[in-house]
């Protein structure tokens, strides 16, 4: 009987073995598949799972007395491996989500009424005349006029002006009783002398959404082995992201991968330059993104005299989120500011919170050189953000970082090339040469081509910087070796 029960028990070890061999199996097989490994890692891993298997064997086949230690000992390292091949593709799969191509921009016209109308619906307006600004924003304008047609199943009555502004003016005029205007615009409007109150002044009674085709990027260069360009954009909204809005952060970085070398230049948000989408009449840099990502990044490459071959779009909330997920950041602040609303940063090294990171990339009004000192704290931060994510500390952050970023931000770059990037990023563990410019220059007022017959104020960027930095960039690009100087004064 005795030696029946024990034949019993020591079956059970080896089955729990068995399970133990099954489990490492699939944890090596999870593991080879996941393309941000470094293939060398594997061989570690073999080994480390051979060592296991080979001891528990011998606690199995020697040490069956303690047969309920054995079995918790196999049990226990079948149960984590079976956990480790589970969720390696779990989170492989997560991560190929997140970089799943973009290939439309979405952009939303919204029907405005003077917020005291009775009007409150689209079927409400049959007697209503439309405003429009058809020269001025002529597709969506045109998309949402056949959208209200076909809404109200007859013609309506529109009235056309030759501006976004002139359309504002006429409502609140009571020239007209809705205002059609792409949502893009309400910011540039509210941000003009004598509309600061129009979204307090208005409601919006309906809507549409207009879906353009952009073509996806080619994915072509190795940026594992080839440098690249990446625009990064900050959209000014909070919430949902399109592709189609204004740019408060506009920044080139261009990646060497050979020379690990990556050069960051910024240009103010209000940069008087071309704009490819009004055949390059002069527009504010933040305007350009109304018409789409894809038209600011044309407008950066013809200043910056090469074109970005990807971008990467997020906003305000998803700034909040990655910074809360890899617990802050820690920067070296050049100078001693407080902030509108009672902040106080000290000088020297500080580290932000959530709250604080994102109020010192705002902030603007109390620095000494305004709009220029927020693009260089704006760099600041995203220097600081790239050091602690190539960083091995990552890896504890790893989960909160993905459901920060899930749904957060848009980009052209596909999975397998962030993939890759990891992956070099894990075998070589590199210490990236990181220099960074920022573009000041003149201020002053001119015609904007987006929103014409209107002077805004504007930054004229200074000629020289925008060769100096153009410059810095292809050498970047030819893998020359780029130190950190002063950027030229403006001329």
């Amino acid at each position: 009987m005795a030696q029946t029960k024990k034949h019993h028990r020591r079956l059970s070890t080896y089955f729990l073995w068995l399970l133990l061999f099954l489990s490492a199996a699939v944890f090596f097989i999870s593991f080879l598949r996941i393309p941000a490994f470094p293939r060398r890692w594997s061989i570690l891993v073999l080994l480390i799972l051979l060592a296991i298997l080979i001891f528990c064997l011998i606690l199995t086949l020697y040490f069956s007395r303690k047969n309920m230690a054995v079995k918790c000992i196999n049990g226990f390292n079948a149960l984590v491996l079976l956990i480790g091949g589970i969720m390696m593709p779990y989170y492989s799969d997560r991560i190929e989500k997140l970089f799943d191509t973009v290939t439309g921009v979405t952009v939303r016209i919204n029907l405005y009424t003077l917020a005291d109308s009775d009007l409150n619906r689209v079927t409400d307006c049959k007697d209503s005349v439309f405003l429009t600004s058809m020269a001025e924003d002529g597709d969506n304008q045109q998309f949402a006029a056949d959208s209200i047609r076909a809404d109200l199943k007859e013609e309506p009555s529109f009235s056309d002006r030759q501006s976004v502004y002139e359309s504002v003016d006429a409502l609140y005029r009571k020239e007209g009783d809705v205002l059609v205007m792409s949502s893009a615009y309400e910011s540039i409007v509210s941000d003009t002398e004598g509309y600061e109150t129009f979204t307090e002044d208005t409601k919006i009674i309906g809507w549409y959404y207009r879906t353009i085709e952009v073509p996806a990027s080619s994915g072509k260069i190795r940026v594992t082995d080839e440098p690249f360009v990446l625009f990064i954009g900050g959209n000014d909204q909070t919430g949902e992201l399109s592709l189609a809005g204004r740019t408060d952060v506009n920044m080139a970085v261009t990646v060497n991968p050979k020379t690990h070398q990556i050069a960051l230049v910024s240009l103010p948000r209000d940069s008087y330059i071309p704009n490819p989408a009004y055949e390059d009449e002069k527009d504010k840099l933040t305007h350009l993104g109304i018409k789409g990502l894809d038209n600011t990044v044309k407008g950066i490459g013809e200043v910056l005299g090469h074109q970005p071959d990807y971008y990467i779009l997020v906003n305000f909330s998803t700034f909040i989120d990655i910074i809360r997920a890899i617990g802050g950041v820690t920067i070296e602040n050049p100078y001693a500011f407080d902030c509108l609303d009672g902040r106080h940063f000290d000088e020297g090294v500080i580290t932000l919170d959530p709250d604080e990171a994102l109020m010192y990339v705002r902030e603007r009004k109390h620095l000494p050189d305004g709009d220029f000192g927020r693009t260089m704290h704006q760099q600041i931060v995203l220097r600081a953000l790239i050091q602690k994510l190539t960083s091995p500390e990552m890896i504890i952050h790893f989960d909160s970082l993905l459901k920060a970023l899930e749904g957060k931000f848009l980009t052209s770059l596909s999975g397998s090339q962030i993939f890759a990037l990891c992956r070099m990023q894990l075998e070589e563990n590199i210490s990236w040469n990181i220099v960074n410019y920022h573009v000041t220059g003149k201020i002053g007022s001119a015609k904007c081509a987006s929103v014409s017959g209107q002077k805004l104020s504007v930054v004229y960027p200074y000629e020289n910087q925008l060769e100096f930095c153009a410059d810095v960039i292809r050498r970047v690009l030819k893998g020359e070796e780029v130190i950190q100087e002063e950027i030229p004064e403006g001329e």
